[in-house]
This record gives structure tokens, sequence and C-alpha cells, in this order.
């Protein structure tokens, strides 16, 4: 599935595919001019070793309270789009994330990809990762 793979801009509206790794999105332009916050979240994910591996995608998946993708995703408003053999749907973070650890994916549903309207020029934003120590909590 190369959507899992893909960075895709559609006017104001990026997709980030679940398996994209944080990396791809530290380093990436585009997503650093636009969305700030995604990007500077990107950059203190765990360690590199980290960044290469770990995905918005699996942070989702886990739904830990402690997932710094999902904090940002959050303050983005995103929407996480779910597939299966039944077809795509589009949940809003704060109706995905249903409680500690809990989501609102089926059992045979793949997160697919995050869904991301960029904020209107302009907009303020602030990231600080909170932890015992740089990088690693």
């Amino acid at each position: 599935m190369a959507e899992l793979t893909r960075i895709e801009w559609s006017g104001r509206t990026v997709r980030i595919g679940a398996a994209v790794p944080y990396a791809t999105l530290r380093k990436d332009p585009s997503i650093a001019s636009r969305l700030p916050l995604l990007s500077a979240m990107s950059k203190d994910v765990g360690a590199v070793q980290i960044q290469a591996r770990g995905t918005l995608g699996g942070n989702l998946g886990t739904a830990s309270p402690a997932a710094d993708g999902v904090a940002a995703l959050a303050a983005l408003d995103a929407r996480i789009v779910l597939t299966s053999v039944r077809g795509r749907r589009s949940v809003p973070i704060a109706a995905f994330l249903t409680g500690y650890r809990t989501t609102a994916r089926e059992v045979d549903e793949l997160i697919a990809e995050v869904e991301i309207d960029v904020p209107e020029p302009g907009s303020t934003w602030f990231w600080r990762k909170v932890g015992t120590r740089l990088a690693q909590a």
C-alpha cells in the first residue's frame, strides 16, 4: 500500500501515511514550513533510532497517553483515516481516542493515514516536550 508511506498535499490539506517515519517528517521542508508544530514534535520523539522507525500510525494504534505524535495531532485537529474491506472512513482525533489505550478502530481496520488541514497563516503554535530526559522521556 503506497499510501502508507507517502506525504501528499492537496491545497491546504496534507495526508500523511501511517508508516511515514518521524525522521521523514522532521526532514520534510513542506512540513517544516506549513506545519511547524508537527516538524518540531518530530524532532523531539525519542532518539534518532526511534525517529527512524517510529510513526504517527504507531502512536495512534497504541493510544498511549505519553505519545508525542498524538498530542501534536490533537492540537492540529487531525483526522484519522481507517481502511478495511468495507471501505474507508475518516474519524476526527477527538472521536478516535476513546479512553486509556483505546480507540474507535474496529478489529478489521488499518490506520491508513492522517489528514491535517494547515492552520491559517500567522496562526500561533508552541511545542514543548515535558520530560525528565531530553528526547528520551
